[in-house]
């Protein structure tokens, strides 16, 4: 005796960008198929998701187009992903090319004054991609954070000897 079921692998999700380079500040349509039926996919910036763009909801068909504001980050290429939402596996991404950019880096600090050995947290925006920095307080070298896929950082510093005065944070 033998008995047989119908068994259906679906296509991978897919998707594809109105535009594949462009400014920051353009409008960019991404497009995904094969996704979740009636869910949502979260759509992210700079692979796996350190900027979410947003979460668009899939038809009965697992379809969604979704229009994005392209972020204010460093020229260069980053990936544009799109996650099945809820607990469903599956992922898509594309390439997108910031061509222009008016981003500048920028450092934030947890406190603007501590005593020699206080942790200072350090916050940064807008550098280069998978990248190393080096932050100094008057020209000491107090951490080398790597940044992310989209050029940001966080990390701590223990403020090192040195005698009191203002120091300049780079």
């Amino acid at each position: 005796l033998t008995a047989s079921v119908s068994f259906t692998v679906p296509p991978p999700p897919a998707i594809s960008l109105s535009a594949s380079s462009g400014l920051a500040g353009a409008s960019v349509t991404v497009t995904g198929t094969n996704f979740a039926l009636s869910s949502s996919a979260y759509v992210c910036f700079g692979g796996y998701c350190p900027l979410l763009l947003g979460q668009p909801a899939t038809d009965a068909a697992g379809a969604f187009s979704f229009t994005f504001t392209v972020p204010n980050l460093a020229a260069g290429s980053y990936q544009v992903v799109a996650n099945n939402c809820c607990g469903a596996s599956g992922q898509a991404s594309a390439l997108f090319t910031i061509t222009s950019s008016t981003a500048a880096p920028t450092i934030t600090l947890s406190q603007g004054a501590g005593p020699v050995g206080a942790m200072v947290r350090v916050v940064g925006t807008v550098f280069t991609p998978s990248s190393s920095v080096s932050v100094t307080l008057g020209g000491t070298l107090v951490t080398s954070p790597s940044t992310d896929a989209i050029g940001s950082f966080n990390t701590t510093f223990t403020v090192p000897n040195v005698a009191p005065g203002s120091y300049t944070v780079v």
